[in-house]
């Protein structure tokens, strides 16, 4: 929608190079699922993570954030991983995901 928070909002992607992030999100994502049958005992091999850096959904996490802090005195929140289409990165990476309304 025209009147959406992050409309117009800028995003740059870095490289998380070699390191003790690259290798913590990299164990993280190959315990969280398991991987198709024809790999056999075989886990993919990860060549490359990008982190998004867009302060419009960062400010819209931390505002999401403090609401249910105050609401229910806590927030826990969980990494989740999945796949989507390349057609729809654009989108994702400027407006994210939104939540549902309360």
């Amino acid at each position: 929608p025209e009147d959406w928070p992050t409309k117009g909002a800028k995003y740059c992607l870095q490289d998380l190079r070699a390191g003790a992030k690259f290798e913590e999100v990299s164990r993280e994502f190959l315990e969280s699922s398991p991987f198709p049958s024809k790999l056999g005992d075989r886990k993919p091999r990860i060549l490359k993570i990008e982190t998004i850096k867009n302060t419009a959904l960062e400010a819209l996490h931390e505002e999401r954030t403090a609401y249910f802090r105050e609401k229910h005195g806590a927030v826990m929140e969980k990494e989740l991983w999945h796949g989507t289409s390349p057609a729809a990165l654009s989108e994702l990476l400027t407006s994210g995901l939104q939540p549902p309304a309360d």
